[in-house]
């Protein structure tokens, strides 16, 4: 089943059918919500959204990896991860779309 791609502008687009607003309002409150969320998990912060999940920053230990090609080892330096966990409603709403 090949992937599908939901895009800022299908968003936009949604934000205006749903709303009193125009499209360039539209496009500026998907814009802003983006950028809100982005700041966020920027400036380390847990962001909640009700009934689709939460995203949040978690730091990455070095650890030692392996090259499988070449068997190789080398170190992975520490970093910091982006992690998102779906809430019990999105879940749900996937157990449903997948048992159809």
């Amino acid at each position: 089943m090949p992937l599908k791609t939901v895009t800022r502008e299908q968003l936009t687009e949604v934000a205006y059918a749903a709303s009193y607003v125009d499209r360039d309002e539209a496009k500026s409150i998907v814009s802003r919500a983006i950028e809100m969320i982005g700041n966020a998990i920027i400036d380390d912060q847990l962001v909640k959204l009700t009934s689709f999940g939460t995203f949040e920053v978690r730091s990455r230990l070095a650890r030692l990896g392996r090259n499988p090609r070449t068997l190789e080892t080398a170190t992975i330096a520490p970093r910091r991860v982006v992690v998102f966990r779906p809430s019990a409603a999105l879940q749900n709403k996937i157990k449903i779309a997948q048992s159809k």
